[in-house]
């Protein structure tokens, strides 16, 4: 049956629905106007907006991004797995420490480079929670000049 509306739930939830009362506290879903269950606080892998700092040719650079999972305050249980794509400057190193992409060491070449950074999560502890995402990308910058 499509719940159309607040008395159609409240009809069920009478009668003794045990399975929407178990879906929407369990799932942390919600009626929305349609009359379908949504998502409510869903949790989802959040990459965050970053200006990586100018880099200068042949000098040491070393900057840091780090990800997060939105609406849960223990981002640490979970893995974090990072893909990345495009131009990283010659010269500097990706480095994976935890839930932060690091980009270190001496750029070789001057430009502007531009890649996406992926990441995929997964909990230490899986739970029966639908409401997650558990991948995001975006798209970053680096600009490396000359001296």
């Amino acid at each position: 049956m499509k719940i159309k509306s607040i008395s159609d739930w409240k009809l069920l939830k009478k009668k003794g629905c045990i399975l929407c009362l178990i879906i929407t506290c369990i799932y942390n879903c919600e009626l929305n106007k349609d009359g379908e269950l949504s998502c409510i606080g869903n949790r989802s892998a959040s990459l965050p907006n970053h200006e990586f700092m100018t880099g200068y040719l042949e000098e040491y650079y070393y900057d840091r991004l780090t990800a997060s999972v939105s609406n849960d305050p223990n981002d640490d249980d979970y893995d974090y797995n990072f893909t990345i794509e495009g131009r990283v400057p010659e010269g500097l190193k990706v480095v994976i420490e935890n839930r932060s992409v690091i980009l270190e060491g001496h750029p070789s070449k001057a430009g502007k480079f531009g890649f996406v950074i992926y990441l995929d999560i997964e909990p230490h502890f899986p739970d029966t929670n639908i409401c997650i995402n558990y991948n995001a990308n975006k798209e970053y910058n680096l600009l490396i000049e000359t001296n």
